[in-house]
């Protein structure tokens, strides 16, 4: 290619062969990390928005999925997990009354 040393681009070429090898490990290990979806990054108060849009647009299994996200949130003492069970409990049923 550049050099008609046989041995030079022999090595040229392992180079290149290790740093590309490199390179997909490092865009591998980038995707898995960015693989992770927006439900592990939202906040408590972003799950609950995302339940009341799904349920407003009948999406009642998604809503439920935001709903049981945001009870892992809270501490299994703290009170407004009841708000939650309850607000899972009118969501279930207007899930059997849809279909």
């Amino acid at each position: 290619m550049f050099t008609k040393d046989n041995a030079r681009r022999g090595d040229l070429f392992v180079f290149a062969a290790f740093g590309t090898g490199v390179l997909f490990l490092l865009l591998i290990g980038g995707a898995m990390a960015a693989s992770k979806s927006a439900d592990e990054r939202a906040s408590l108060e972003e799950l609950l928005y995302l339940t009341n849009y799904e349920v407003e647009h009948r999406n009642y299994e998604r809503a439920l999925m935001f709903l049981e996200d945001a009870k892992l949130r809270l501490q299994t003492t703290d009170d407004r997990r009841k708000d939650l069970d309850n607000r899972e409990e009118q969501i279930r049923k207007m899930q059997v009354g849809a279909q």
